[in-house]
């Protein structure tokens, strides 16, 4: 008896250890705190924080090093962090990260430069029309038109899901053409759309918690906590990494810095300045290094419904080269070339 007796001792001091040690960890990683680069290294290589400061700066994480790319607001990363896009007074401006070259693609603009994917964005001058910065050709986005006829700026946000619907937050409401995506933006305000649309954020008035929530079938809530505070302040103007759901951005309105803010460890790491001065500032955070560049061929996309198994299909290219193609069991081909027909 004596025997059993310690036994079932040792057995609640280790249950009380194991349990205490669970605890321990759980608080630590919801807690979160300030990292270093080097940490942001890690978990970002070849990442890129964008934000304005009298300007569009720009700093690669990898280097280090902060330049200023042009002016204006609203920086906007390419789905796959290959471009930055901005508003410079009425100016769609868009600069490759591969390169380090900026050029003017649209003029009279009004609002945000909102990329749909690693190389075509849309913008709203006086209508909507999407641009590809590979190859300079403009389109119509009809489903975009039938959703909103007015320009997407300020803390208003869209996105483009990855099956090709539109997903656009105007103050509170959030309206799409995807059945079953619905919500409105939690919090007071400093709205922002993940990447493909799939999670709503908000700021709390007490500028110290941003709660997320779920939109689409797939997404997540949550929320991340800010443990600066200075005078009813702390962080401000938030908004998802425009290449992983994974990040966001904030203003420090308690100093001046940004913050590149990771969702899962609520861990976070100042960076840059923002000018107190200068009113508003507004940043994105590309989490990888850059695969396009102006100049990069086409990219063609073919439905598997125009291919038949095994089958073949010649290509007309501006090289005049050919290509071959082979359909597998992908739902679609993605050919390399700047195309001018199929045959």
């Amino acid at each position: 008896m004596h025997s059993s007796g310690l036994t079932a001792q040792h057995f609640v001091l280790n249950l009380l250890i194991v349990f205490g040690f669970i605890l321990l960890n759980t608080s630590q990683v919801l807690a979160g705190g300030a990292k270093d680069i080097n940490w942001l290294k890690e978990k970002a290589s070849g990442g890129a924080l964008a934000w304005d400061h009298g300007g569009l700066m720009l700093i690669e994480i990898n280097t280090g090093k902060s330049q200023k790319v042009g002016g204006g607001k609203f920086a906007e990363f390419s789905t796959e962090g290959s471009f930055l896009g901005w508003n410079d007074g009425g100016k769609a401006m868009v600069y490759a990260r591969k390169s380090g070259t900026t050029k003017q693609i649209a003029s009279g603009i009004k609002g945000h430069v909102s990329w749909i994917n690693d190389h075509e964005f849309v913008v709203f001058s006086g209508s909507w029309k999407q641009i590809d910065v590979l190859n300079g050709k403009e389109s119509v986005p009809d489903g975009l038109l039938k959703l909103t006829g007015s320009a997407v700026d300020g803390e208003d946000d869209l996105k483009m899901t990855e099956k090709g619907n539109w997903i656009v937050l105007s103050g509170t409401s959030i309206k799409s053409d995807e059945a079953g995506a619905k919500g409105s933006r939690p919090g007071s305000c400093a709205g922002a759309l993940s990447k493909f649309g799939y999670e709503v954020g908000g700021l709390e008035h007490s500028h110290q918690n941003y709660t997320i929530k779920s939109v689409r079938s797939g997404g997540s809530s949550g929320s991340i906590s800010w443990s600066i505070g200075c005078g009813g302040k702390g962080m401000d103007n938030n908004r998802f990494s425009s290449t992983s759901q994974e990040w966001i951005v904030n203003m420090n309105e308690c100093a001046s810095s940004m913050a590149v803010h990771n969702v899962k460890s609520n861990d976070y790491v100042l960076l840059g300045t923002s000018a107190k001065t200068s009113g508003e500032n507004y940043g994105d955070f590309a989490h990888k290094g850059p695969t396009l560049d102006f100049g990069s061929p086409t990219a063609l996309l073919i439905s598997k419904a125009n291919l038949k198994k095994s089958a073949r299909a010649s290509i007309s290219i501006n090289s005049g080269s050919l290509y071959f193609i082979q359909h597998d069991k992908s739902q679609a081909l993605l050919i390399n070339g700047a195309v001018d027909q199929i045959h």
